[in-house]
């Protein structure tokens, strides 16, 4: 069953390079949780485990999921080729490989939904990895002031609150907003965010 959850605190100040001048919009079973399963402790997500009703893409699309926590900051694992922002890819904004982070959401006036990220890890904490309709995410920290970098500056440290595990797990869409950020340049929205229970 789905519950809806608010998500407060985005605060995503990352320089995100987009590469590619459209984006191509993704729809399908992958965006609906059909069951979700999370083992976590104070300090750390063990083991989060989401099913989704259709195959989840690696080799495009703009898709997140999402571990919501108690703290200012949430858990996220996404896929987006055309955006730089992970150093799992490597350098290569064109890189699908799905990454995770620790990002801060906050309002927006650019983005239609009303969410963006404002602050966003560059390093990819614990690990991913997806299956046919199924992604897995597992030994994320949890915590506060968890030392991290942000965007493509992996000299610039900054640092992230989780607080514990809330009990939601949660899907989106992402995209850049025609409205840019004053300070960072781009605005990346966060869209269909949709929350679900998973204990």
């Amino acid at each position: 069953m789905t519950k809806a959850k608010t998500i407060l605190g985005i605060s995503f100040a990352a320089a995100f390079v987009f590469s590619m001048v459209l984006i191509p919009a993704y729809a399908g079973g992958h965006l609906t949780i059909e069951k979700a399963k999370v083992d976590a402790t104070p300090t750390e997500i063990k083991k989060a485990k989401i099913d989704t009703t259709g195959k989840i893409p690696t080799k495009g699309g703009f898709v997140g999921y999402g571990i919501v926590t108690t703290g200012a900051d949430i858990i996220v694992a996404t896929t987006h080729a055309g955006v730089l922002d992970s150093e799992l890819q490597k350098g290569d904004p064109m890189s699908p490989k799905w990454h995770n982070h620790y990002v801060t959401l906050g309002p927006s006036t650019g983005c239609t939904s009303g969410t963006e990220v404002l602050n966003i890890s560059y390093e990819s904490p614990g690990k991913v990895k997806v299956k046919g309709d199924k992604i897995e995410i597992k030994g994320v920290p949890l915590g506060t002031a968890i030392p991290a970098h942000f965007g493509l500056a992996p000299n610039v440290a900054t640092t992230f609150t989780t607080g514990t595990y809330d009990g939601f797990v949660a899907v989106f869409t992402i995209s850049p907003s025609p409205v840019p950020n004053p300070v960072y340049g781009l605005t990346v929205c966060i869209d269909g965010l949709t929350t679900f229970a998973a204990p």
